[in-house]
C-alpha cells in the first residue's frame, strides 16, 4: 500500500525514494514497496536533485518549495520531505502517478 511508504513527522511528510538518473523520460514506479523514481536529468551539478523537486511538486500538484530534498543530496536514495499538505493527499497523488506498466 502507497501510504506505507510516507511517514509522518511533525510539520511535514516524507518518503525514501530511490532515484535513477539519466533515464529515457520522467516517471514513477512502486518496486517492493520502495518507490523509483526515473529523472531525465544527469546526475551532475545537481540537475538531477532539481529535476526531482520539479517532478515531485507537478506530481502532488504543489509549490517546489514545498519540496525539499532533506536526506542523501549525493546518493540515488534519498528522502524527500513534503510539507503543506496530508498523507491521504500525497497518496492519492502518488498512486495516481504511478507506471504499474
Amino acid at each position: 500500500m502507497i501510504s506505507d511508504i510516507i511517514n509522518e513527522e511533525t510539520n511535514r511528510l516524507s518518503i525514501t525514494i530511490l532515484v535513477k538518473p539519466n533515464s529515457t523520460k520522467n516517471e514513477l514506479n512502486l518496486s517492493n514497496n520502495e518507490l523509483i523514481l526515473k529523472v531525465k536529468a544527469v546526475r551532475q551539478k545537481g540537475k538531477a536533485n532539481k529535476e526531482i523537486i520539479k517532478f515531485m511538486a507537478k506530481i502532488m500538484g504543489i509549490s517546489s518549495s514545498n519540496i525539499e530534498i532533506i536526506q542523501g543530496n549525493l546518493s540515488t536514495t534519498k528522502t524527500v520531505a513534503i510539507y503543506n499538505t496530508d498523507i491521504k493527499t500525497v497518496s492519492d497523488r502518488l498512486s495516481l502517478h504511478l507506471d504499474l506498466s
